[in-house]
């Protein structure tokens, strides 16, 4: 290795370590001294691109990584990064077309089936999303973003009840994120189990107690148990009509829109 060389691998780490520092400005001074010193290096022009992403540099970002696909086309990151970058620029088709040759290249990174799921969703094709998002989860299994992801791609296709086991999951993995309690109290409302719903409601006050969704919610849930605990008092009967089919209770709280604004 020639002294250039070496100095210019210093300097990419000295990146790799702003980076991880959360300096960019810091990192990209490094990446352009390492590019200076060597500029045929990919895994540093995509470092680069990744770095003038975080600073809002798009056009720079894409070009950078548009050159590390020149000089590596084989290395899946790539394009897994310039998928990164059109991912934030709402370009769902391109990020799948890079996923898919980071796929080819490397069938083991769930991060490009998780990145290309979440561009199938945005183009609402959500059974694909699920298939991607569940090899993800088979690559990385403590990832509890991809059980979110794929819960919130059942919960589209009305498929709550893997939607509150994928979001189960997810608090398994991380109990304090108080959006995936917020998530799962919906599904458990929208599916009538409102004591469940008011209690995942409860947690995510207690997480985040200036919720309001989570108040009016709760009380909605609160509300449609009263009204239940009401008709089923007049109407002490109508379970058994409803076994033999020849009647059935109509819910119509069931039916309240569920404010998520």
């Amino acid at each position: 290795m020639t002294e250039s060389v070496a100095e210019a691998v210093s300097a990419y780490s000295s990146g790799l370590l702003c980076l991880k520092l959360r300096q960019p400005e810091e990192a990209l001074k490094h990446f352009d001294y390492s590019l200076t010193l060597s500029p045929n290096i990919p895994k540093v022009l995509y470092q680069r691109a990744f770095t003038h992403n975080l600073l809002g540099n798009v056009k720079q970002a894409i070009s950078d990584c548009n050159d590390a696909v020149t000089l590596d086309a084989s290395d899946p990151w790539c394009y897994i990064h310039r998928a990164l970058i059109f991912a934030e620029t709402n370009r769902p088709n391109d990020v799948i077309e890079d996923c898919t040759r980071a796929i080819a290249l490397n069938p083991t990174l769930a991060i490009a089936y998780s990145e290309r799921a979440s561009a199938l969703c945005d183009l609402q094709e959500y059974t694909s999303a699920i298939s991607d998002l569940s090899k993800a989860i088979d690559l990385d299994p403590k990832d509890p973003v991809n059980f979110i992801c794929r819960a919130v791609a059942y919960d589209e296709l009305e498929q709550y009840d893997k939607t509150i086991e994928d979001f189960t999951e997810a608090l398994r993995l991380n109990a304090k994120d108080a959006t995936v309690y917020f998530s799962r109290a919906l599904a458990y409302h929208k599916t009538g189990q409102h004591e469940k719903a008011i209690a995942d409601y409860n947690q995510t006050l207690e997480l985040q107690p200036q919720c309001e969704e989570a108040v009016r919610n709760r009380g909605l849930a609160m509300d449609q148990i009263d009204m239940k605990e009401k008709l089923e008092t007049l109407a002490p009967d109508a379970k058994k009509r409803a076994g033999n089919g020849s009647a059935r209770v109509y819910d119509l709280f069931t039916k309240v829109e569920i404010g998520t604004d």
